[in-house]
Parts: C-alpha cells; sequence; structure tokens
C-alpha cells in the first residue's frame, strides 16, 4: 500500500487515501467541491502535470514506499447578467462573468426613463447603486441572473404667485 494526498489546491486541506501498487486508484479519488467552482480533476502537479483517473494504475505513478500528492484542479463556474430597464430605454449587453470576477454595474446613465430617476439595481432580493462593484452573485454554473433598473419618481413643486393680484398664493407638489 501506498500513501496518497489528495490536495484541494485552494484552501491549503487535503485527505489522505490508500492504494495498492499494480491496481487502479478507483475510489480512492474523490471529487471534492468548491464553492462557485467545477472540480477538473486530479493531476500529478498543482499547475500542468498529467490528470490522474480512477482507471489510472498506481504503478505508473509511485515508486516502492512513496506518498504521492495529487493535485485538484478548478475552473471558475460562469454565469450571466441580463439588464431590464424596467420601463426605461436602453440597451445594455448580456455580461458573462467567472465567480470570483469583480464587475462594476453600469452607472446611472445607462437607461433613461422620462419622469423618473434612476435609482440603482435589483438583483433577486438586493439592490445596488449604480457603479457598485459585485462579485460572487451566484456560485452555480450556466446561471442567469436579471438585473433590473429601478426609478424613483420626480416630484416638482410648483409655485403660484399672484403678480399684483388679490388672493390666496400657495404652492403645490406634482409627481411625475
Amino acid at each position: 500500500e501506498y500513501n496518497l494526498i489528495l490536495n484541494a489546491n485552494y484552501d491549503g486541506s487535503s485527505t489522505t487515501a490508500s492504494v495498492v501498487y499494480g491496481s487502479v486508484y478507483g475510489n480512492a479519488l474523490t471529487t471534492p467541491e468548491r464553492k462557485g467552482y467545477s472540480f477538473v480533476g486530479w493531476f500529478t502537479q498543482s499547475e500542468g502535470g498529467e490528470k490522474i483517473t480512477s482507471g489510472s494504475d498506481v504503478s505508473n505513478q509511485l515508486g516502492v514506499g512513496d506518498t504521492n500528492t495529487l493535485y485538484a484542479r478548478w475552473q471558475a463556474n460562469t454565469y450571466y447578467l441580463v439588464f431590464n430597464g424596467n420601463g426605461g430605454t436602453g440597451t445594455i449587453e448580456r455580461r458573462e462573468l467567472r465567480y470570483d470576477e469583480k464587475f462594476n454595474l453600469p452607472g446611472a446613465a445607462s437607461f433613461t426613463r422620462p419622469g423618473y430617476e434612476f435609482s440603482g439595481w435589483k438583483i433577486g432580493e438586493h439592490t445596488y447603486e449604480a457603479d457598485k462593484q459585485v462579485s460572487n452573485l451566484v456560485a452555480e454554473d450556466g446561471w442567469t441572473l436579471e438585473v433590473i433598473a429601478q426609478w424613483a419618481p420626480i416630484s416638482t413643486t410648483i409655485s403660484f404667485e399672484g403678480n399684483g393680484g388679490d388672493g390666496e398664493r400657495g404652492s403645490q407638489s406634482f409627481t411625475y
């Protein structure tokens, strides 16, 4: 038997297993999980190296009495943002992002809506300001999130002047 160290290759954690010379790795190769990433496989080096599968022959990898380390390889999951003007006009192209990638949400001028002032973006239950830097909005691979423009109606106050006449003067507020 040989000791096998399975290095997660991202957080310093590892697990150990035993393998038998002349056999295949088989069930010794577990499938680890990492939030926001898909597991690619086990490799003989942390970068590069040969990919090892459950069908790989142990004798090709280890010398007698050796301990071998295999390194997990990860690929950041991809997700998409689609922008909804929510009654406003304008166009923002769909955005492809990878987990851990930072992205600044578009500014206030991206969409316009007469009588309204842009007040931010809503993604799910969360509201963000324009130009806010975001990341890791979803961990699952291939998801599409709708980013919805938020609007506040513009209010205007009109003051009435008598221009020399009698009567009550006042003001009135109007909301578009």
